[in-house]
């Protein structure tokens, strides 16, 4: 018996080829729907790619953004690049409203049958498509490969990625392509499907061992900073200052409107409420907090995918391990949130609501989805954006051509109050964590980092072209073109809805992507990819059916599957293994930290001491100077340690002062506070800033000449008025 979405799938696919009989005008046919989804989103990747090639003046940054900042992260203009993402977003948007106004007429294509035939061989080959695809940006990024496996970890264990050699790149590709075709061949053995859940089990349970052993070693061992560098450690702690260290500052009793909310109000909300009531934290602790919230993603994105693939458990699997090594807590986004659970958690709990309510009907779903969208813009502006717009999407291809527009404009409604209940929420949340209720306006203000961003701040050039970024953007791309195509002339059912709205989740997301093209940025994406892995596998042939498997690699899901997916699959977690075995051989003998322990941290002695020497300092400089501020690159230690936070709205004000628009803010917020010292970190000492704080740090004292230097404390360079 052929499964109901294979025979669907058959059934589609001959109704499309009946089109192509349609019309007997000599030399022309009628295109059919996945012909007609094939040239559009050609079409629309030649537009994107038109628009990337229009040049962006550089000038313009320099204009904008401290020389400090653009030298530090290396940063250029992608805002040619933004706009070329939103171009797409915009023609996809014209596309899905053209297919709404014109629903159920018939419209009927007729082009030249050379088109067809070229359609026909881009739809049977596309495998080969891949495989040039693939060797071609080989080949051109060959000298930029390392000639051995260079593995990016970070202190003494603490993985980022593992890049390839290429001899390791092309046998990870033709072991990929092994894989796939034993896959197939395995499908056709009666014997082996006996043994197929068995496998499923011992699969299961081996991912379930792998996953908890690395989760329990996170935890078992304190957060472990000795192989940082004294800037390393600044860098660590400024990106910890722009994420969690809001939750220390609403804490510490500064209002909403005057602490940048650069993740999200939720998560700094509930921090600070924990933190009214406990006390501040220590390091440690904010790094707990982030791992545990790692554990808590990677539950929602398992739930997430089984509630999707069930009862197919492969691509669950694949998709499990595809994501895993990028979340799991002993990796490196641990010591930088804004790459952690602690800014995407929303993005994973959205996406479990949407795969746990599609099969409802859209005005008993409405209500719900509105509540989590309203709540996952609570947790991150930018993601939750993303989700609301994808829910919007399957609500209206769930409701619209199925009964009267009463029932779209009841969901609308419903959308809308669910959403009003999600801010109701958000509300009381901040009534009783914080003790006021909030200022709309002050919330709004918040977010100074959207806006930076979207003006170029932190822009990476796309030098090259990253196969897995593609594959995910393009073939998340034609599912929503093809989507539309087949909305137009028909209802969707509720799992291809969904299937289109996750896809157009993807293709909103990344916008994060062509903002900064690094690969650090694609583990997002990974995430949402999994919800569409599963359409790579290969069709599993009954025993009995002979199959064709000289057409498996010339498949596009054969082909992406062996020759991206599989070996971005096994090199990072080929590297978390490694991590593991390194951070347990380091901690084996079960002794505490061979260094020094400050807030909760693992530090080298020589910085351990330092840390706590310059705490101490500070405690005395604050007591003689009554209202002095101190300016440190130890933005997160020196609160912490000390219990006192500077008054400035900026936690670290080198790392939140972006602009020159900023400067010219800081300078007018030091003298307003009129402080009668400041302290900067002493040049010559153990934390003396990077490069970078010493020259930001020498243009504030040169704005605000009044402040003479009058003396010098262990760690510390004092200048009073």
């Amino acid at each position: 018996m052929v499964p109901k979405r294979d025979s669907e799938a058959v059934t589609l696919a001959h109704r499309d080829r009946l089109m192509l009989t349609a019309d007997r005008s000599p030399g022309k046919a009628i295109i059919g729907r996945d012909g007609i989804a094939i040239v559009t989103t050609a079409l629309l990747l030649l537009a994107l790619a038109a628009a990337l090639l229009i040049p962006q003046d550089q000038a313009e940054m320099l204009r904008t953004f401290t020389p400090e900042h653009i030298e530090m992260l290396g940063m250029f203009d992608s805002r040619a690049q933004q706009r070329a993402h939103r171009l797409l977003v915009v023609l996809l948007a014209m596309l899905g409203v053209a297919a709404l106004l014109s629903r159920r007429r018939s419209v009927k294509l007729a082009v030249p049958r050379a088109v067809i035939s070229c359609v026909d061989l881009v739809r049977d080959n596309a495998g080969i498509g891949v495989l040039a695809g693939v060797a071609i940006c080989f080949l051109l990024y060959r000298s930029v490969q390392p000639a051995t496996n260079y593995a990016l970890v970070q202190g003494v264990y603490y993985p980022l990625a593992l890049l390839p050699s290429a001899l390791s790149q092309l046998s990870a590709m033709a072991a990929g392509a092994l894989v796939v075709l034993a896959y197939c061949w395995a499908g056709r053995q009666t014997a082996i499907s006996a043994w197929a859940g068995a496998l499923k089990l011992a699969s299961i349970l081996a991912l379930a061992v792998y996953a908890l052993t690395l989760c329990v070693t996170a935890f078992a061992i304190p957060p472990d900073l000795r192989g940082f560098t004294p800037d390393g450690l600044s860098a660590v702690e400024w990106h910890y200052s722009g994420n969690l260290g809001a939750g220390d500052q609403l804490a510490a009793g500064m209002p909403l409107g005057r602490v940048p909310l650069n993740a999200g109000l939720l998560s700094a909300v509930l921090l600070a409420s924990a933190e009214r009531i406990a006390g501040l934290f220590s390091f440690g602790t904010h790094i707990r907090i982030v791992q545990a919230l790692q554990v808590l993603f990677l539950g929602l994105t398992a739930a997430a995918l089984w509630s999707w693939y069930r009862p197919r458990w492969l691509p669950a699997l694949l998709a499990l391990l595809l994501i895993f090594p990028w979340v799991e807590p002993l990796h490196v986004a641990m010591l930088y949130p804004n790459q952690s659970a602690w800014r995407f958690l929303g993005l994973a709990a959205a996406v479990l609501a949407l795969v746990s309510l599609y099969q409802r009907p859209g005005t008993h779903s409405a209500a719900y989805l509105g509540f989590v969208a309203g709540l996952a813009l609570g947790w991150n502006l930018e993601t939750g954006a993303c989700v609301t717009a994808a829910f919007v999407a399957f609500l209206v291809l769930r409701t619209c051509g199925r009964s009267s527009g009463l029932d779209l404009l009841r969901c609308g409604v419903l959308f809308g109050c669910g959403l009003a209940v999600a801010f109701l929420l958000l509300a009381i949340i901040i009534r009783i964590g914080l003790g006021y209720w909030p200022d709309l306006a002050a919330v709004l203000e918040s977010f100074p980092l959207v806006g930076q961003f979207a003006g170029g701040y932190g822009g990476l050039k796309l030098t090259q072209i990253d196969p897995l970024a593609c594959l995910i953007f393009v073939h998340a791309l034609f599912v929503v073109v093809y989507g539309i195509v087949r909305w137009q002339h028909e209802d969707i059912d509720a799992r291809g809805a969904c299937r289109i709205a996750l896809a157009t989740l993807i293709v909103l997301w990344s916008a994060y992507y062509f903002k900064g093209p690094h690969f650090w940025n694609v583990w997002s994406l990974l995430f949402l990819y999994g919800f569409l892995l599963g359409d790579l596998l290969p069709p599993r042939p009954m025993p009995a059916a002979p199959y064709p498997m000289r057409k498996v690699l010339t498949s596009f899901g054969a082909a992406a599957l062996a020759l991206i997916v599989l070996p971005a699959i096994w090199f990072p977690n080929l590297l978390a293994v490694r991590a593991e075995l390194d951070a347990v051989r380091v901690w084996a003998n079960g002794q505490g930290c061979p260094g020094t322990m400050a807030s909760g941290i693992c530090l080298s002695q020589e910085q351990g001491d330092a840390l706590q020497s310059k705490a101490r300092s500070l405690v005395s400089l604050l007591g003689a100077h009554d209202g002095a501020v101190y300016l440190t690159s130890n933005s997160y230690f020196m609160p912490l340690m000390t219990g006192v936070l500077p008054p400035l709205q900026q936690r670290d004000a080198f790392e939140l002062t972006i602009s020159h628009a900023d400067f010219d803010g800081l300078v007018a917020q030091l003298a307003r506070l009129d402080p009668p010292c400041l302290l900067f970190d002493a040049p010559g000492s153990v934390f003396a800033g990077s490069n970078f704080h010493r020259r930001f740090y020498e243009r504030l004292r040169s704005a605000l000449p009044a402040y003479d230097k009058q003396a010098s404390a262990p760690a510390w360079d004092v200048r009073c008025r």
